[in-house]
């Protein structure tokens, strides 16, 4: 119970965000799908996303889920997708298979938003896509996180 009022905190807190004032670097994807693989490389999704995501492709949602191995903030967010062979069950043949329903976490890496404390930063991880130009990226960010 504590772990979903500290989400909840946490969600109420990113829709105060003004994200006009992050300083979000350049960014834009390039389809190298290195984010889709790798040990480290979970793909977090919340359990909602993972029942309309298990809908649009009818199929149990457990099968498409496993428990997170990892905490943010001490916190266990639930779900991942699955894995095989240390990359998401979805990205095959160097595509993702399910990108018009991709989870949002997917959507805005490699950007993240970090709670520490009542501190709130923003994490940038390794991307091949960072200093590419794309003007849309504070636009699409501000929707994401309406």
């Amino acid at each position: 119970m504590e772990n979903l009022k500290l989400l909840e905190r946490m969600l109420q807190t990113v829709k105060q965000i003004d994200v006009a004032s992050i300083d979000i670097p350049d960014w834009k994807c390039v389809g190298c799908g290195e984010c889709c693989v790798g040990e480290e490389n979970f793909v977090r999704i919340f359990y909602p996303e993972a029942k309309r995501l298990s809908e649009v492709m009818d199929v149990d949602v457990h099968d498409i889920i496993e428990p997170n191995p990892q905490t943010i903030s001490g916190v266990n967010l639930g779900w991942i997708l699955r894995r095989k062979d240390s990359k998401c069950i979805f990205f095959d043949g160097g595509r993702c298979k399910i990108y018009q329903n991709r989870p949002i976490v997917c959507r805005t890496y490699p950007f993240m938003l970090d709670f520490e404390g009542d501190r709130i930063t923003l994490r940038v991880f390794e991307c091949k896509g960072l200093g590419n130009r794309n003007p849309t990226s504070l636009h699409y960010l501000t929707k994401l996180l309406k």
